[in-house]
């Protein structure tokens, strides 16, 4: 089943075509990689897609409902969550506070999750991003590594249906990239839905089911991480010779 449905969406910024009718489809549980040069409209996707951004046309559809003209906050109550490329903390705060503050969207509430198993899920969440025991510290005494998890962190914190990371791996060791990647894998097998926008391929293709490849605004290939990788076009456009060091489970 369809889930998240992106389509012949386009996005120009003054006299720059940021998005030029790029379409993909993210099924059901699926993991999905979308990769491509710096400037491609990776993120200005991910923009239109959670509502921070409003298409010039072309359209989102969740679960079959057209997101439209929603606000951000409208679309997270829908399930659909995201992280950021640079991340956006609340300096000041213990890291405990800051997971507790997206369980007050409204889908939360809705679902009618008590304090109890609000706190449950902190402590669960935590544990699976390695922040368990950093849970009473203070926000600002988290090293770079450590604010991107507790941005994904938060992003879970809604109990989304599809979660949107955005290059997730950036400023991690090889440690914390492998904590991610189990994180990701546990919860897809749990049923969450994933797209992930990346620049460490070696990672990124070990992760994902299937990749979507952009380029000035527009899908230039998609298929397997395989099939991706062995494509020409992508070659010539994004991975050149380091496309063939790329090792594909």
């Amino acid at each position: 089943m369809i889930q998240l449905q992106a389509i012949e969406m386009k996005k120009r910024f003054d006299g720059l075509l940021a998005l030029s009718g790029l379409s993909f489809e993210v099924h059901s549980a699926e993991i999905l990689g979308i990769i491509g040069p710096n400037g491609a409209g990776k993120t200005t996707a991910f923009n239109c897609l959670t509502g921070f951004t409003r298409l010039d046309g072309g359209s989102v559809l969740l679960d079959g409902q057209n997101l439209g003209r929603k606000k951000p906050y409208q679309i997270v109550n829908l399930g659909l969550s995201r992280t950021w490329q640079l991340v956006r903390p609340f300096f000041g705060m213990k890291v405990i506070e800051a997971l507790q503050i997206p369980t007050f969207c409204r889908r939360v509430k809705n679902n009618s999750f008590d304090q109890t198993e609000v706190q449950e899920r902190i402590y669960k969440v935590a544990g699976q991003l390695s922040l368990a025991d950093k849970l009473q510290d203070t926000v600002d005494n988290l090293n770079q590594g450590q604010l991107r998890l507790l941005d994904i962190a938060r992003a879970l914190m809604v109990y989304p249906k599809v979660l949107l990371l955005d290059e997730p791996f950036s400023g991690l060791s090889h440690f914390e990239i492998n904590k991610i990647s189990a994180t990701v894998k546990n919860l897809n097998q749990d049923g969450l839905t994933v797209v992930i926008i990346e620049h460490r391929l070696r990672e990124l293709m070990k992760l994902v089911q299937k990749v979507v490849v952009v380029n000035f605004g527009q899908k230039i290939a998609e298929g397997t991480p395989q099939e991706v990788v062995q494509n020409p076009e992508v070659t010539k456009a994004y991975l050149g010779k380091e496309g063939e060091k790329i090792e594909i489970p």
